[in-house]
């Protein structure tokens, strides 16, 4: 679900927004819609986005990009829970693809 990420604790809005292709204006617009989406700030109020940050992110553009769903009608799904089940299912399907890349080297083997 996550672009490649560094080894960061923190990156910033700029960072976040070439990771998932969302403005930043669109992601500060986000962060007053959506109660999940709340990144720590700096003293100088400059905003520090974790990982789970990221995925929140992606999670809202899914419903509202990929979905083409409203603000309102999309607040519903922006749970942890949602967050939660996404994880579990892109982690399954990292495990099947992995099974998968490894099933195909033992039958190019044969």
């Amino acid at each position: 679900m996550i672009s490649p990420l560094q080894n960061k604790v923190y990156y910033t809005v700029k960072e976040v927004s070439t990771m998932t292709g969302v403005p930043p204006s669109t992601l500060r617009f986000w962060e007053g819609q959506f109660e999940l989406l709340n990144p720590a700030r700096t003293k100088k109020k400059q905003r520090k986005y974790t990982a789970k940050d990221i995925e929140i992110v992606q999670l809202i553009r899914h419903f509202l990009v990929d979905k083409k769903m409203k603000i309102e009608g999309a607040k519903p799904f922006i749970t942890e829970q949602t967050l939660h089940a996404v994880k579990r299912r892109v982690d399954l399907v990292n495990k099947l693809k992995s099974i998968r890349d490894s099933l195909s080297e033992i039958s190019n083997q044969f």
